[in-house]
C-alpha cells in the first residue's frame, strides 16, 4: 500500500486529477486485501446457561396447568422437536415419537382430567436434567398412578423443553383423593382406601381375622395428608339397589388378604400352630401382594361399595331377570356371536370322554344369566347375557358375556352391541350406574363361578362407545385349583 501511494505521488498529471480516482483505487485494494484474509469472523454464539431449579419448577407448573385446564396448544409447546414418549397402562407399554405422542395425547384432552405430581426430585447435568415424580392421573372413567420420569433439555434458543417422558409403572387402583372417591370397595368391616399401601404405616401386633385375613393398626401420623384427612369423613354405603346407610371413618388399618395353599391349612391344624405365627406367615406370603389400606367403619347390612357422602346419589339401575320372551331372543343373538361359535367348536372338539353334546353353556351344569335394564324417560333398555361352563381340571371351560341396547319388541328386536365379546371374559352385571353424573353409565359386576379366581367384582367403564375398560379386585390365590 505504501509503495502504491508513493507511485501515485510521482505521476505527472496530464490534466488535473480528481481525488475520486485515488479513493476508488484505494477501496478496491482494501477489498482485495480482505478477500485474502477471509470474511470478518462472526460473533460467538450466545452460551446456553445451565438449567436452574426455578426453570424446572416453572416448566412443571405449565405442564400440569395445560392438562388440568384442557389447553392442548400450551401442552404441545412444552415438548422438544426431538422427543420420545413411553406410555404404560397396567402391563401395556407403547412408544411414540413426538407426532405420535401428540396424536395420542390430543384424544386425552377431549375430556376433562386432573393430573398431579407428587414427591418431585430432579438431577441437573448442564443443559439437561432428569425429573422424577409420582404422577396421579384421573378422569371421569379412569384413574391410575405411578412413577414418571422426564428428561428435560435446552434447545438452541435456550428454551427448556421435554425431550423424553416415560411412565415407569402404573397401577389403576392406587390411592385416591377424598374428592375423587366416587366408588370404593368394601371388605372386612372397612372401606378400601389404597391398593398399594406402605407397610411402614403399620404399627403393633398382627391380628388374624377369619381363616386367612390379617390386619394391623395404622399410625395416622405416617399417612399422606390427603389420606389422613379422611378421618371422621362421611361415606354413603351402597349396594346395587342404591344407598343403604351413612357412616364415618373412625380409624385406619392395614389388611392382608390371600388364599393360602391347602397344605398350609393342614399343617397349621396338625401342628396346632398359634394364631400369631399363622398371621405372620400369611403376612409374608406373596411379598407385597394382597395388602390394602382400610378405613375402619361400621358396615350396615347389605352394603357392597362406598361413596363420599357429600357427592350426590348417582343414577343407579339394578339388573333384573329378563322377561321370558326377551330371554329367548337374547340367547339367539348371543349364539350368533363369533366368539360364542368359536367356543362351541372347541367344546365339540375337545370335551372329555365324548360328552360333548348340545350347547357348551349347558355342559357340566353350566350357568347362564340374562339380565335386563329398564331406563326411565323412554330410553331404550339394555340386555346382557353371561354364560359360564367349567369342567374339572384339564376339561373344557367356556366363559362369555355380551351386552346390547335393544329396540323394538322381542319378535323384531334390533340389537346394538355395547361390548366386544371375548372368550374367557365373563361378568355378571349387578347394576349400571352413572358414577360421575356425566350421563355415561358404568357397570358394577361380579364374576361368578368357582375357585381359583375368588372373585370380588369391579367396574367396567366405557371407552370409544363400548364397555372395555375393566377395574377388578381379586384376592391373591396360592392354592391348587385341582
Amino acid at each position: 500500500m505504501a509503495a502504491l501511494w508513493n507511485h501515485y505521488r510521482i505521476m505527472k498529471p496530464v490534466k488535473t486529477r480528481s481525488a475520486t480516482l485515488f479513493l476508488l483505487i484505494l477501496t478496491i485494494l482494501i477489498a482485495c486485501s480482505r478477500e485474502k484474509d477471509g470474511p470478518p469472523p462472526l460473533p460467538p454464539p450466545a452460551k446456553i446457561s445451565e438449567i436452574s431449579q426455578d426453570e424446572i419448577q416453572n416448566l412443571m407448573k405449565l405442564w400440569l396447568a395445560s392438562q388440568n385446564n384442557g389447553d392442548f396448544s400450551s401442552y404441545q409447546s412444552l415438548y422438544a422437536n426431538r422427543f420420545t414418549g413411553i406410555r404404560r397402562t397396567g402391563h401395556r407399554e407403547t412408544s411414540f415419537d413426538r407426532e405420535g405422542w401428540m396424536r395420542d395425547r390430543k384424544r386425552m384432552f377431549e375430556k376433562p382430567m386432573r393430573v398431579e405430581a407428587h414427591e418431585t426430585n430432579s438431577s441437573i447435568a448442564g443443559i439437561t436434567a432428569v425429573v422424577r415424580f409420582e404422577q396421579r392421573w384421573m378422569s371421569a372413567s379412569y384413574q391410575d398412578a405411578g412413577p414418571k420420569q422426564m428428561v428435560l433439555a435446552k434447545e438452541k434458543n435456550g428454551e427448556l423443553r421435554i425431550a423424553r417422558e416415560e411412565m415407569l409403572g402404573s397401577n389403576k387402583m392406587n390411592a385416591q383423593r377424598s374428592e375423587d372417591r366416587k366408588f370404593s370397595y368394601i371388605v372386612e368391616e372397612g372401606i378400601v382406601l389404597d391398593f398399594e399401601p406402605s407397610l411402614e404405616w403399620g404399627s403393633g401386633p398382627l391380628q388374624l381375622t377369619g381363616t386367612h385375613n390379617v390386619r394391623q393398626k395404622v399410625n395416622p401420623k405416617t399417612l399422606p395428608a390427603e389420606t389422613k384427612d379422611l378421618l371422621r369423613k362421611s361415606f354413603k354405603l351402597m349396594n346395587n339397589q342404591g344407598e343403604v346407610c351413612e357412616t364415618k371413618i373412625t380409624d385406619f388399618f392395614l389388611l392382608k388378604r390371600v388364599v393360602p395353599h391347602f397344605g398350609n391349612y393342614d399343617r397349621w391344624k396338625e401342628e396346632g400352630t398359634p394364631k400369631a405365627t399363622i398371621a405372620q406367615e400369611i403376612w409374608d406370603m406373596g411379598d407385597t401382594e394382597g395388602f390394602l389400606l382400610m378405613g375402619d367403619v361400621k358396615i350396615c347390612k347389605g352394603a357392597t361399595w362406598a361413596r363420599a357422602a357429600y357427592l350426590p346419589s348417582p343414577t343407579l339401575i339394578p339388573a333384573k331377570p329378563a322377561p321370558d320372551a326377551w330371554r329367548e331372543t337374547a340367547l339367539k343373538e348371543f349364539r350368533k356371536l363369533p366368539a360364542y361359535q368359536e367356543i362351541q367348536q372347541e367344546f365339540l372338539k375337545n370335551a372329555v370322554e365324548g360328552k360333548a353334546t348340545g350347547l357348551w353353556e349347558n355342559y357340566n351344569d353350566g350357568k347362564t344369566i340374562v339380565s335386563f335394564f329398564s331406563f326411565p324417560q323412554g330410553q331404550s333398555p339394555w340386555i346382557a347375557v353371561s354364560a359360564r361352563s367349567v369342567g374339572s381340571c384339564n376339561d373344557f371351560e367356556g366363559n362369555l358375556w355380551a351386552i346390547w341396547e335393544i329396540r323394538g319388541g322381542p319378535t323384531h328386536a334390533q340389537f346394538k352391541p355395547l361390548n366386544d365379546p371375548e372368550n374367557g371374559v365373563c361378568f355378571k352385571p349387578e347394576a349400571i350406574v352413572d358414577l360421575d353424573g356425566d350421563h355415561q353409565f358404568e357397570i358394577l359386576f361380579k364374576e361368578f363361578g368357582i375357585e381359583p379366581t375368588i372373585p370380588i367384582g369391579g367396574i367396567v367403564y366405557q371407552k370409544d362407545g363400548l364397555f372395555q375398560e375393566v377395574e377388578e379386585y381379586k384376592i391373591p390365590y396360592y392354592d391348587c385349583g385341582c
